[in-house]
């Protein structure tokens, strides 16, 4: 886990945000036909479809780094057979992406500086190894932050876009992370670990290859225009 403090700033456009990260009842609505029996140790199957997504790995997300969908060099370009790709397929070709590193955690905090983006204790918004009996749980059941925003502490960890690396306490301008890596950043802990990983600055760094059990929940966002600025590129022209 890394927590380091610094300053953000966004200047791009304003997004929308899924309140909740995508379910598995959602993502079946997409075509998914994961058989989740086989991963009932970590779920209530007769809730299942209120459940967040877990064991979805960056290709089946938003397509692989090896097919062009590398984040930030090929900016938000995403496969049009991935989750999100069929998403942006029903909603009127609207573009989705994960958000970025410092863009979950601005959404997470929701304008406060402390430990949890509502201002509350750890069971209050989240699922832990105390309270979660070690497993997922539906979404919506916790409180929200003062954005309305849900699921968020816990539960299960979520994927985002930047490649893992260290943070230094410089001022950064819409950073989109380090440009090559191994594993990409997971935010939020989950419902087997400590709430100590959870808090809205935690950071972990996870194979792009291991998504299971508690892992691999993702929350969508999408610019409010409905399209990325500047054709969706994050890096300058060479």
């Amino acid at each position: 886990m890394r927590r380091t403090w610094h300053y953000v700033t966004f200047t791009q456009e304003d997004f929308y945000c899924a309140i909740y990260p995508v379910t598995c009842g959602q993502l079946a609505y997409l075509g998914d036909s994961t058989n989740w029996k086989q991963w009932s140790q970590f779920y209530d199957m007769d809730l299942i479809g209120y459940t967040p997504t877990p064991m979805r790995g960056w290709q089946q997300i938003r397509g692989s780094d090896a097919d062009g969908y590398n984040w930030p060099a090929n900016g938000h370009a995403v496969a049009a057979n991935s989750y999100l790709g069929k998403l942006s397929a029903l909603d009127g070709n609207r573009d989705f992406d994960l958000p970025t590193d410092a863009q979950w955690e601005f959404l997470c905090r929701a304008g406060r500086s402390g430990t949890f983006g509502n201002g509350t204790d750890a069971n209050s918004c989240g699922w832990w190894d105390g309270n979660s009996g070690k497993k997922g749980h539906e979404v919506g059941l916790k409180l929200a932050n003062d954005w309305g925003l849900y699921d968020l502490h816990g539960n299960l960890w979520e994927l985002v876009l930047d490649w893992y690396g260290a943070k230094t306490a410089d001022p950064e301008t819409d950073p989109y992370g380090p440009l090559t890596g191994t594993s990409r950043v997971w935010r939020g802990g989950q419902a087997a670990y400590a709430w100590t990983y959870g808090r809205s600055a935690s950071r972990y760094g996870g194979s792009l290859s291991y998504c299971g059990g508690l892992y691999g929940a993702f929350r969508p966002i999408t610019p409010i225009s409905g399209k990325w600025p500047n054709g969706g590129r994050v890096l300058p022209e060479e």
